[in-house]
């Protein structure tokens, strides 16, 4: 049940707001692209000044070149005019909301909209509830109560981050809430098949190459599996910085596996990208926040400074920690 305080607080803020601006995370996934979408639409319709940030570029999705509107197209890497309202959407701390926050440590962004177990509450609002599987289960659940319409644009976008999220309602966190939500986007004008054919079918051949260098690079040492990537082979694959083309999904879905990480080296080699799942029962996000990172008890992340085989071997050890108390405990 959303909180309904803090939610009056945020529709008074957007209300007597006439210039918003919207930060997307850093390296952005579908939900935090769906989110910036989903939310920057419904705003766009209530006649507020609208800017789209995003620190990084934006994937070469299919979803997002397909949205039937302009929105990705007005995306910016930094705000460009001045705004009396801004709100971080699927943001679980402030150092991933990009480049403009970081070169202001004086400014406190006016509204955290997350999903995200570590969320320390680091705007002056914050809305985070952490039981959601995706922050736009959050914004379909609350633009109502806010007074913003979900139209068939803003349902595609936001049903396209449920998706992402999830993957395709597959992962552990997704309750009869998102599927009641989900089901009410469709109504809205969430296009569901199409969608899931550009979220989760679609595969590019670049991913391909980037798969098979990291099963080639895989250890299986039960219940944890892990895989590298090097710089050098995403190059050869021909596959973006960022994700890890899913990889960490498809090593859990292995039988047998409790936990996956895939560790990303950086170009220069000095820092190394780790990603962490789960399955139920096993709390990654404790292992990330020991590292400086989080996320969510199944899904977690972080960036860490060293070398790949120095921060996988760091990496490695503390995950099989975690996994032995969490037999103990079991």
């Amino acid at each position: 049940m959303y909180d309904q305080r803090i939610l009056e607080q945020i529709r008074e803020k957007i209300e007597n707001a006439a210039r918003v601006a919207i930060f997307s995370h850093i390296r952005p996934d579908g939900d935090t692209l769906g989110s910036l979408f989903g939310l920057g639409r419904a705003l766009l319709n209530a006649g507020k000044s609208v800017q789209l940030i995003s620190s990084d570029p934006l994937p070469k999705e299919g979803w997002l070149t397909n949205s039937g509107c302009d929105l990705p197209e007005r995306v910016r890497s930094a705000p460009e005019e001045a705004f009396d309202l801004s709100i971080c959407v699927d943001i679980s701390s402030r150092d991933r909301c990009g480049a403009f926050f970081d070169e202001r440590p004086e400014l406190t962004p006016d509204i955290v909209i997350d999903h995200h177990y570590s969320n320390p509450g680091f705007g002056a609002l914050n809305y985070v509830d952490a039981e959601a599987a995706s922050n736009c289960e959050i914004l379909a659940e609350i633009m109502p109560v806010l007074g913003l319409e979900i139209d068939e644009i803003s349902a595609n976008f936001l049903l396209s981050g449920v998706l992402t999220d999830t993957q395709g309602f597959s992962t552990s966190n997704v309750s009869a809430k998102t599927l009641r939500l989900a089901s009410e986007l469709v109504d809205q004008g969430g296009k569901l098949y199409e969608i899931f054919a550009d979220v989760i079918k679609a595969h590019s051949l670049e991913a391909n190459a980037l798969w098979e260098a990291a099963l080639r690079n895989t250890v299986v040492e039960l219940p944890l599996i892990w895989s590298t990537i090097r710089h050098s082979e995403r190059v050869a694959a021909k596959y973006p910085d960022g994700d890890d083309a899913n990889v960490v999904n498809r090593l859990l879905s292995s039988n047998g596996v409790k936990v996956a990480i895939v560790f990303m080296e950086s170009e220069d080699g000095e820092r190394t990208k780790v990603s962490w799942r789960a399955k139920p029962g096993y709390n990654v996000a404790s292992v990330a926040s020991s590292f400086g990172g989080g996320g969510h008890i199944a899904a977690a992340g972080a960036d860490i400074a060293g070398r790949l085989a120095d921060v996988r071997d760091a990496v490695v050890a503390a995950t099989k920690l975690m996994i032995s108390c969490a037999a103990r405990s079991a």
